[in-house]
């Protein structure tokens, strides 16, 4: 058993900085692993300066804000990872031209660094990813479970075994990934009934992490890492990744139908924060979602069957 462990091992741009304070900073970007309406900045801080507030904001070459953090931080420590919300321009493809700009509070106001920069927002080699079982609760669960990753080609391209025993009732293993569609399959061998059972798979500590509960002698978790690095479709811009799905939104319904009689496949509805509301494999050509509990709002439609479908819609009352 391999213990958790978080480090900046995304596919990205290190920006060297050439100004005072700013130059103790080592800073990354990438999209966000889980959630392509994010883009996160992983800083090193290298000095004593906390840093105090900071929002960082990223700027396309026009001078237009595609990307904002919500302030988060009290300060920039040793390290940590912002969170930037997507706007509409951003682009889905992997080169980005552009300023990143971070605002932090002083003494008696507020001062920024700047970064002027192209840069890689996907990664170019694979990445570390974190499958865990975990027991949530209950009775304890003790023995052994084997868990594997496949790819969109139902090929196995990674495996190994969760233990639980007295002692520690988490088990986590390690995976290197690159861009692309995956199932996690776990196979209950010799695990004791009860508990509360539960599979996900992390990136970093600021991940939304996919997972699944789970009490029989199987279990599926399908995600999708980086897409917009293998997906030539922005999102952000409300567009659909193939006009052989049709999405709409109708009041709290979602519809979606195929327009070449092909199946839909695997549907999943998330907010922009990465929740999940909605998540479905189905051979049927036509789909009526509804959803009268959720928020009125902005929710990513994906749908990969023979097609793939990616659309932002609204949600009203």
């Amino acid at each position: 058993m391999k213990k958790l462990f978080t480090l900046f091992l995304s596919a990205v741009s290190t920006l060297c900085l050439a100004q005072s304070p700013c130059d103790s900073l080592s800073i990354q970007v990438h999209y966000a692993a889980f959630n392509d309406s994010f883009i996160q900045v992983n800083v090193a801080n290298q000095s004593s300066q906390l840093f105090s507030y900071p929002q960082f904001t990223l700027l396309n070459s026009n001078g237009d804000t595609v990307a904002k953090e919500d302030l988060n931080f009290f300060g920039i420590g040793q390290s940590s990872i912002h969170t930037l919300q997507c706007y509409p321009g951003m682009p889905a493809s992997s080169a980005f031209s552009g300023t990143l700009q971070l605002y932090y509070a002083t003494i008696d106001s507020y001062a920024v660094c700047t970064w002027n920069a192209n840069f890689n927002l996907c990664p170019d080699t694979c990445q570390m990813f974190y499958p865990s079982l975990v027991n949530l609760g209950g009775a304890q669960v003790l023995g052994n479970a084997h868990w594997e990753i496949l790819n969109a080609n139902a090929q196995i391209v990674t495996s190994g075994t969760f233990t639980l025993d007295t002692a520690n009732q988490y088990s986590t293993d390690s995976a290197c990934l690159s861009p692309g569609q995956y199932t996690m399959n776990v196979h209950n061998m010799t695990l004791t009934p009860g508990g509360q059972k539960h599979i996900s798979i992390t990136h970093n500590a600021y991940s939304t992490a996919p997972g699944t509960s789970f009490n029989g002698s199987t279990a599926s978790l399908s995600f999708t890492l980086f897409e917009p690095c293998f997906t030539p479709v922005s999102v952000k811009q409300g567009t659909v990744a193939s006009e052989g799905i049709s999405i709409y939104a109708a009041g709290k319904n979602i519809m979606l139908q195929s327009r070449n009689g092909q199946s839909l496949g695997k549907v999943v509805v998330r907010a922009v924060d990465g929740k999940v509301f909605y998540s479905e494999s189905t051979a049927a050509t036509g789909l009526q979602i509804a959803l009268p509990y959720a928020s009125p709002g902005v929710y990513i439609v994906h749908a990969a069957g023979e097609s793939v479908a990616v659309k932002k819609i609204f949600l009203g009352e």
